[in-house]
């Protein structure tokens, strides 16, 4: 979802404001713990401070208001009111500046803290939907400083608010202006979605609006450093001091570490706004002043000690044998380094000298981690080798987009488990597994995020995975590699936060991206276990509902594939029931214009088909009989069931009628939703026929209200069928079947 918020230059002569900072802090928040797109429509001059929110991955729309002269005006002499006013309402210029096909966006005030991703999946306001100011729950008090804003509708009112405006700025700003405008006609929006520090601290928050003081204004009434301006803010902070200091500390946070944490999840853009190679983005923290441990670059190393960097190269295997493992792999063997620590599965730390402790910069450890068969011994090593400030840099593969597809993600108990059992080689079980649920799409093994094309399949049978564990039973002292963990973005997260709780691991995740197939994230060492502790219920609830999103994710692009299975398969049953018929298919020249069920284009084009479902008969055998006709006309509807075809559907010859003897199906959504199925010639009237084309009808994936069958003569016999059909797909009995007769 777009989300606008805006900001006028001019307005920074409020020092005690900060709105740099407020800006930062809302747009830093948003990028860590949202998935919207960030919009900034600025009055304003390009700026240091616009590039370095350019970024963060905001989209920066420069705009002055439209009535800008009827506001200077109003209050010629009063510049304070001329610049918050132009600020105030460029919210009011969303819908001429967002050219966009969605149906909703979100607005918000620039002071504001994203503290979960906005789930407005329920709401769908006929113009806008707004939370109380105030009275909590109630709809007497509408705040615009958060509005889920219906586009499309505000546009066509848009003019009308702008006259509005202009002839009644004596009523105040824009939120005075929108209650008098609009009355009550608003959707009331939940209180978490505009909560404020003066309701008191709130877990369920989705985003924190500083309504009233601003951090910087709390922070100076709290150290008793009042001033006149302040003085009117102080009844607010005295309502619920603890929750200001709370959300305070929140804002502080993401102040401070805005030049640490990388916060763009499109995660292909540096703090500069510069596309970068996964590499650069991987290094981009560290400098080659850093003293490294890299942890099993075998023929892909990140920082190769002949760039310069000085990097202690930890491998399975000394080089001369890794030269001879991939040899044959096609890859460029001079990559290899000299290994300076071969590691066979110990304690990583048992492997240096203790003077070493505690020196290295970093570690980095690159699709290495999900193999290890202890990794809390092994964090615990790193815990001993890094310097106090040093960190650990990790890239593991995102189990919706790899051959993990379909195993389950791990859990904090999994990682215990083999912690207690000091595990040193992987468990029959996870041979069993990792052969038996591999994944691939189309014929990879790895794909990227954006990849929606190929079926998902199985990559070995279950006889495959017996012999996998029987092999890995029989041979219990000999390391066969396998992957034995598997990651979400949520479900790392989870994973750091639950073992740091109970005081297995002491390192925190400081920055987390997604990129492609990988997860890229980086830890710090030593945890505020206080912290932590605090309300941790709920967050590990927090968790769970982010890692769910993120499984919704990819169980849809399961049932995507699992669609497009379905479809291929039925088509070549349907190509071996017309080649047992010897029926003859061919059309010189048609036009083909096909959508799916989303309104994409699938295929327009001009071609020469000779295809058997979605070309016709020509031959003489085709005709047959009256049933043999109507059965094809069926066989054409299947079709569009296979496609799920959802817009247009029609074949049209150029140079003769299709098919002969008047015989033409077309089959298209109207202006009015109305399916059309059109044949000029008789359907059989038969009842098995008749049910045969319910059957094919209910299988066809269209949202509309009505079906309409066109037809000539006396038509379908068993209309109480078509009722029923018509009750069971659309699920509503208000819905209707028209028969016209043509």
């Amino acid at each position: 979802m777009k989300w606008f918020f805006c900001w006028c230059q001019a307005t920074d002569f409020r020092d005690d404001h900060n709105w740099k900072d407020l800006i930062r802090a809302s747009v830093i928040s948003a990028r860590q713990n949202t998935t919207l797109e960030p919009y900034l429509i600025y009055d304003g001059e390009e700026t240091e401070f616009i590039d370095e929110i350019r970024g963060y991955g905001v989209t920066i729309i420069f705009h002055k208001i439209t009535f800008n002269k009827e506001v200077i005006d109003h209050q010629p002499e009063n510049f304070g009111y001329q610049v918050i006013a132009r600020g105030a309402f460029l919210r009011f210029e969303i819908p001429i500046l967002c050219d966009s096909p969605d149906d909703y966006v979100l607005y918000t005030d620039a002071d504001v803290l994203f503290l979960k991703d906005p789930d407005f999946s329920g709401f769908k306001p006929e113009l806008i939907a707004a939370a109380p100011q105030f009275d909590r729950g109630k709809k007497v008090d509408m705040n615009s400083g958060v509005m889920l804003i219906n586009l499309q509708k505000f546009k066509e009112i848009y003019n009308e608010l702008i006259e509005f405006t202009k002839n009644n700025l004596d009523v105040g700003l824009d939120q005075e202006i929108l209650r008098v405008f609009i009355g009550n006609n608003y959707m009331l929006l939940p209180d978490h979605f505009n909560w404020k520090p003066y309701w008191g601290v709130n877990p369920e928050a989705t985003i924190l609006h500083w309504h009233g003081p601003k951090p910087e204004v709390i922070k100076q009434l709290r150290s008793q450093k009042i001033n006149a301006t302040h003085q009117s803010w102080t009844p607010l902070l005295e309502k619920n001091p603890e929750a200001y200091d709370y959300y305070v500390e929140k804002y502080s946070n993401f102040i401070e570490n805005r030049f640490d944490k990388n916060i763009n999840k499109l995660n292909k853009i540096d703090t500069n706004g510069k596309i970068i190679d996964r590499k650069s983005f991987i290094l981009q923290h560290i400098n080659k002043s850093d003293i490294i441990i890299e942890i099993g670059p075998n023929y892909n190393p990140l920082v190769p000690k002949s760039e310069g960097w000085s990097t202690t190269v930890v491998d399975h295997s000394n080089r001369d044998e890794l030269l001879t493992s991939y040899h044959s792999h096609g890859v460029n063997l001079e990559n290899i380094e000299q290994v300076d620590v071969v590691w066979n599965g110990n304690a990583l730390h048992e492997n240096f000298d203790e003077k070493s402790y505690n020196t290295f910069d970093v570690i980095i450890i690159s699709h290495v981690l999900e193999h290890l068969p202890d990794p809390i011994q092994f964090f615990n090593s790193c815990r001993k080798l890094l310097k106090e400030n040093g960190k650990i840099i990790i890239a593991v593969p995102d189990k919706r987009y790899c051959f993990d597809f379909f195993e389950q993600i791990t859990c904090s108990g999994d990682w215990i488990y083999a912690f207690d059992n000091k595990s040193l080689r992987h468990s029959p079980l996870t041979a069993y597994n990792s052969i038996a649920y591999a994944a691939k799409r189309g014929n990879s093994i790895a794909w990227s995020s954006d990849n929606d094309e190929g079926i998902i399949d199985f990559v070995h049978t279950l006889e495959q995975a017996m012999g996998a564990f029987q092999n890995a039973k029989e041979h219990p002292s000999t390391y066969i590699d396998f992957h034995t963990w598997r990651f979400l973005p949520s479900s790392i997260k989870f994973l750091f936060d639950e073992l740091a709780y109970l005081g297995f691991i002491d390192f925190h995740i400081n920055n987390i991206n997604s990129v492609s197939n990988e997860i890229i994230l980086d830890l710090c060492p030593s945890i505020d276990r206080k912290k932590i502790k605090n309300d941790f219920q709920s967050k590990r609830l927090e968790h769970i509902r982010n890692i769910f999103a993120e499984m919704s994710g990819q169980f849809n692009a399961f049932f995507r594939s699992e669609e497009r299975r379905i479809r291929e398969r039925a088509i070549d049953e349907l190509v071996k029931k017309e080649s047992k018929n010897s029926v003859a298919f061919e059309i010189k020249k048609a036009k083909i214009e096909i959508k799916d069920k989303y309104g994409s284009q699938i295929e327009y084009k001009e071609v020469q088909l000779r295809h058997p479902l979605i070309s016709a008969a020509k031959s003489k055998e085709f005709y047959g009989t009256e049933t043999k006709k109507h059965g094809y006309v069926i066989d054409l509807l299947e079709i569009l069931g296979v496609y799920g075809i959802e817009f247009f559907w029609k074949i049209i010859n150029s140079e003769e009628d299709l098919i002969g003897d008047s015989f033409l199906i077309e089959v298209s959504m109207t202006d009015d939703n109305y399916i059309i199925i059109h044949k000029e010639e008789k359907l059989d009237k038969s009842k098995e026929t008749t049910n045969r084309l319910c059957k094919v009808l209910l299988n066809i994936p269209m949202p509309a209200r009505f079906i309409k069958i066109i037809y000539d003569g006396k038509g379908i016999v068993d209309i109480e069928n078509l009722i029923i059909v018509s009750e069971a797909f659309f699920g509503r009995t208000q819905d209707k079947i028209s028969f016209t007769h043509t």
